[in-house]
């Protein structure tokens, strides 16, 4: 769980105390065990939307396979979720597989296609 610390900072000059709760209890609802992986996202407002649904969720670990001319996601779309979420970078999906299940994680998957099953 994250704690926010008041060891080097003053917050009471800063923000109510009522803004510090708040900030503290969403810290504390993050899930730092649960990551999102994206493969070759191409639109730049998508991966912003990822970007806030995984802030809306506490996901503070999104990881990115990059597509072949790269990644970029538009900050004015993605507003202040660029605070709170971190984004990996990978060359390949195989790369980003191996990292996640180095750290322990277990994969799930969905695939949308015209095939897709709802």
């Amino acid at each position: 769980m994250c704690q926010a610390s008041s060891d080097n900072f003053n917050y009471q000059k800063t923000m109510t105390p009522e803004r510090l709760n708040r900030i503290k209890q969403t810290l504390n609802t993050r899930q730092p065990d649960l990551r999102v992986l994206t493969d070759q996202v191409h639109k730049p407002r998508n991966l912003s939307a990822i970007i806030r649904s995984c802030d809306a969720f506490g996901v503070a670990n999104m990881h990115v396979v990059w597509p072949r001319e790269g990644f970029r996601a538009f900050r004015k779309t993605a507003g202040g979720s660029y605070n709170w979420v971190t984004t990996h970078t990978h060359p390949t999906m195989d790369k980003a597989i191996s990292t996640l299940k180095a750290q322990g994680h277990k994969l799930y998957a969905a695939q949308l296609s015209d095939r897709a099953i709802d």
